[in-house]
């Protein structure tokens, strides 16, 4: 498996791989995601049940799976909290508080979730690696040399 080691644990590398092959292409249905993870149809089904019972991608009526409520889900004290106010945020040291930010994300409607998932998307194909690599050269280079090789 690519990117394994000895301390790797097969199932929950598998798990991870689905996951984030539905949030690189929202959408796709169960022989696309298990296709382009290398997994059989079998054992990629019984992954996405078990990912979309806990939360963290659901189904629609034609079979497309996205990222579920779970990957909404996010702690205040994130460094990126601040800059995804989309998500639900919570204090983890706050049992109280995170059931009740839990509860409302179960809650949310397909729409609602959806939306916040569009947002938080946009917000980080803005926001990616080279925007802040270039914001960071411009601070250090004022002439914005640096920054512009960043561009090519």
């Amino acid at each position: 498996m690519p990117g394994t080691s000895r301390y790797t644990v097969a199932v929950v590398d598998r798990a991870l791989r689905l996951l984030q092959a539905v949030a690189r292409h929202p959408g796709q249905r169960m022989t696309g995601i298990a296709a382009e993870t290398g997994t059989t149809n079998a054992r990629t089904f019984r992954l996405l049940a078990t990912l979309e019972q806990a939360g963290f991608v659901r189904q629609n009526e034609e079979g497309q799976y996205r990222l579920g409520v779970q990957a909404l889900v996010l702690s205040e004290f994130a460094g990126a909290a601040a800059e995804l106010p989309q998500a639900y945020l919570c204090n983890p040291h706050d049992l109280d508080g995170l059931k009740a930010v839990l509860m409302d994300a179960m809650k949310a409607g397909p729409d609602d979730v959806e939306e916040r998932m569009r947002a938080m998307r946009d917000h980080l194909r803005a926001h990616d690696i080279r925007a802040w690599a270039r914001s960071y050269l411009l601070a250090l280079d004022r002439g914005g040399e640096l920054a512009a090789r960043l561009t090519a």
